[in-house]
């Protein structure tokens, strides 16, 4: 018996190359597709990892905020004579918050010259007691006092000029703000200040004289700050204009400011201010320690310096500046703020 065999079907003529055509098509399109699928995983994995990075920073500043408010509870809570003891004062010091660190520092403000104060706040004009200060200053570091002429200008509210001011803006010159410094930075847009001499020793260190110095000395000289920079401030109490706000705290001033606040003052005088102060444990409690300081109670005109001094110097505390930098893994935030002790309120925050 015969098998019958069916016969292949025969193909119509291109069918292969359409057949080609469609799985090159389809292997394309797959390809594609998955390409498109990477790019939107990467994208998303990108925007995942930014997230984080976004997180941590957000975190990071509020560390930075909670750094702040833990030293305005320590301002507040602990009396300066401690912190001072602690040597809160002296060096940061850092406070473990959660998953990340906070490095604190805090400043009392008004044991430094401050630059708004050349201008009175109630008659808008120049205040010569501190305009004394800053002349003094100005011997003690080597510098032209007459830079303080354009300060004066920059601040005041008037249109007339200072001999070696300017009340106008130049040609290539920036305008005259007329209103306090917000940041000692801004210092440099005035003329007669640049960067080396607002941030660079301008007094070469006398090592040789330290060799042979005590450690009471040794420590006194560490005060010696020729730059002027940390000799100025910017920052002011809540009500600037009360009594005694514009005296120079005594505890918290170096030795270069402490010279320039009075023409009698010696550099002996002002150094051996901050040597009893060390012995009393970083502070006086009253004006009236400062008579066991050598050479203090001499007599000029019939009048002893530190009955002169009694209208210059306070005791207490006034302004503290804090500055939080905060670390959360790869992140830092940085903040700070302007602590008013007396009126008990932030008087400036920035971060």
């Amino acid at each position: 018996m015969k098998l019958w065999k069916k016969s292949p079907k025969k193909l119509p003529p291109g069918s292969d190359k359409k057949g080609s055509v469609i799985l090159v098509l389809t292997a394309t399109v797959l390809t594609l597709t998955f390409s498109a699928v990477l790019v939107l995983v990467n994208m998303s994995f990108r925007e995942y990892k930014s997230a984080i990075l976004e997180s941590k920073n957000l975190q990071a500043r509020l560390l930075a905020r909670s750094g702040i408010e833990a030293s305005i509870a320590l301002l507040q809570r602990v009396s300066p004579e401690i912190l001072y003891q602690f040597g809160a004062f002296s060096m940061p010091f850092p406070i473990v918050l959660g998953k990340g660190e906070v490095l604190l520092s805090l400043s009392e403000e008004s044991g430094k010259l401050n630059v708004n104060r050349l201008v009175h706040f109630f008659d808008d004009e120049e205040d010569l007691l501190v305009r004394e200060w800053f002349e003094n200053l100005s011997v003690t570091l080597g510098i032209d006092g007459a830079i303080w002429d354009e300060v004066t200008d920059y601040i005041d509210e008037n249109s007339v000029a200072m001999p070696s001011g300017r009340e106008y803006a130049e040609e290539g010159m920036v305008p005259v703000k007329n209103g306090r410094l917000h940041d000692i930075r801004e210092l440099l847009l005035l003329p007669a200040f640049s960067a080396p001499l607002l941030y660079s020793p301008l007094i070469k260190a006398d090592q040789e004289s330290m060799n042979f110095a005590t450690e009471e000395e040794k420590l006194a000289r560490q005060t010696e700050s020729s730059v002027l920079s940390e000799l100025l401030t910017v920052y002011l109490p809540d009500n600037p204009g009360s009594a005694d706000s514009h005296k120079i705290n005594v505890n918290s001033a170096g030795y270069t400011v402490l010279r320039s606040i009075h023409p009698e003052m010696t550099d002996d005088i002002a150094r051996n201010i901050i040597i009893e102060r060390i012995k009393a444990g970083g502070r006086f409690d009253s004006l009236d320690d400062l008579s066991a300081v050598p050479g203090i109670l001499v007599n000029s005109g019939g009048v002893p310096l530190l009955d002169k001094l009694k209208s210059r110097l306070r005791t207490e505390d006034l302004i503290y500046k804090i500055v939080a930098e905060a670390r959360i893994d790869s992140q830092h935030a940085h903040a700070m703020a302007v602590f008013d002790r007396e009126a008990k309120k932030v008087t400036g925050y920035l971060d």
